[in-house]
């Protein structure tokens, strides 16, 4: 696959604390649990209740171990924030309405 995929993590401080000096991470694992790609940036300062988007884009050429599991975590210091996942997939699917008699 040659998709580039763009992928935003909203990040909030759920803290009391000025979150300085945090960095966000996204982590690419195919189907056969190898990382195909390791993305980070470094986050602006965000104040207590606060929110901001990081915008990433991973280039998938070559990619061929589908669906592909995309882990985003901010780190800060030695602590790390709970990982969230989603699912990649080659092919987009359609849900279309049912209904119920």
């Amino acid at each position: 696959s040659n998709a580039t995929f763009s992928i935003t993590l909203d990040v909030t401080n759920n803290g009391d604390l000025l979150l300085s000096g945090a960095t966000a991470e996204l982590v690419i694992i195919g189907a056969d649990g190898v990382v195909a790609a390791e993305l980070s940036q470094p986050l602006a300062d965000l104040q207590p209740g606060a929110s901001l988007q990081v915008p990433f884009s991973w280039h998938a050429a070559g990619a061929s171990q589908w669906p592909y599991t995309v882990r985003a975590r901010v780190l800060y210091g030695s602590q790390a924030s709970p990982a969230v996942s989603l699912v990649l997939l080659t092919y987009a699917r359609a849900y279309l309405p049912s209904v119920m008699k």
